[in-house]
C-alpha cells in the first residue's frame, strides 16, 4: 500500500518534467524564429543562391536564365506572400 502513493508521486513529477521541458522548448523556438545572423544568411546566399536567383534577388542570375521553371524573383511581393501563405 505505502509504493502506490510512492508511484503516483514518481509519474506526477515526470509528467511535470515533461510540461516543463515542453513549454521551454516551445518559448526557445519562438524567441529564436525572429533572430537570425544576417552576416552569415548573406554568406550562405551568396554562396548557394546568386548563381540563379542573382545578387539582387530578382532571379536574374547567369544560371537562371536555363532553368525550368526559371528562378524565383524574391523581390515580387504577391509571389512571397502566397509562397508564405502555402507554408503556413
Amino acid at each position: 500500500m505505502s509504493r502506490e502513493p510512492r508511484s503516483k508521486f514518481i509519474f506526477l513529477m515526470i509528467v511535470i518534467l515533461f510540461l516543463i521541458i515542453f513549454v521551454g522548448a516551445i518559448v526557445t523556438s519562438a524567441s529564436a524564429a525572429g533572430k537570425g545572423d544576417a552576416e552569415a544568411g548573406k554568406k550562405a546566399y551568396d554562396a548557394k543562391c546568386t548563381m540563379c536567383h542573382g545578387t539582387a534577388g530578382k532571379g536574374d542570375g547567369p544560371a537562371g536564365a536555363s532553368l525550368n521553371p526559371k528562378a524565383t524573383n524574391f523581390t515580387d511581393k504577391a509571389k512571397m506572400t502566397m509562397a508564405q501563405r502555402a507554408q503556413q
